[in-house]
C-alpha cells in the first residue's frame, strides 16, 4: 500500500517530525473516519516535552478528538507513524478503534509486542513498512538511546535497534 494514499497518514507524519524537532520522540498519529476518510484529530509524543509519561502520540489524538461516542470510535481507524505501544493499545482496544496502519510495525529482528497484542484482540493492524518512519526511528535511537530503552522498555533489550533500523531503511 502506498503510504501517500492513506488518509490521515501524512498528518501523522508531520506530528512525528514535528515531535522529532522539539528533541521528542518521533511518534504521530491521526484519528480518521472510515467513511468519508476525514481527518478528525491529530497529535504527537509529547513525552519528553512535557514531562509527561502518558502523553504519547496516540493518546494525545484521542484527547484532541474530545469525547467521541464508542459508536462513533467504532467507525474510525487510528493512523500512526510506528506501531503503538502497549499503552496506547490498551487504549485503542478499550475505546474498540478496529483498525490501525502504521508507517513501521518493525524490521526483521524486531517486532514490537504490542503488535501481536492488538491483533489478539481483533484489531486490524496494516503496515505501510515506510522508509521514513525507520530514519526517524533511527536518528530519536541515535541521539537518545536511554529514552528509546525507557518507552520500550524489555521489547528491544538485547537487540542492536540502530542496525535494524539501518538494515530496514535501506530495504
Amino acid at each position: 500500500m502506498d503510504p501517500t494514499t492513506v488518509s490521515g497518514f501524512e498528518e501523522a507524519l508531520a506530528e512525528a517530525r514535528a515531535s522529532l524537532a522539539e528533541g521528542g520522540a518521533p511518534f504521530g498519529a491521526a484519528l480518521v473516519r472510515e467513511a468519508d476518510g476525514a481527518v478528525l484529530a491529530t497529535g504527537r509524543n509529547r513525552h519528553y516535552q512535557d514531562h509527561d509519561i502518558t502523553a504519547h502520540a496516540e493518546i494525545v489524538t484521542l484527547r484532541s478528538a474530545g469525547m467521541l461516542p464508542l459508536a462513533e470510535l467504532a467507525g474510525t481507524t487510528m493512523v500512526t507513524s510506528a506501531v503503538p505501544c502497549f499503552l496506547c493499545a490498551g487504549v485503542i482496544v478499550h475505546v474498540g478503534i478496529p483498525r490501525v496502519v502504521v508507517g513501521m510495525a518493525g524490521t526483521e529482528g524486531m517486532r514490537v509486542p504490542s503488535h501481536d497484542f492488538l491483533l489478539s484482540r481483533g484489531v486490524e493492524v496494516v503496515d505501510l513498512d515506510c522508509g521514513e518512519v525507520m530514519e526517524f526511528m533511527a536518528q530519536f535511537v541515535a541521539a537518545h538511546p536511554d529514552d528509546w530503552l525507557e518507552d520500550l522498555g524489555s521489547a528491544v533489550e538485547g537487540i542492536d535497534v540502530l542496525s535494524v533500523l539501518d538494515e530496514g531503511a535501506s530495504s
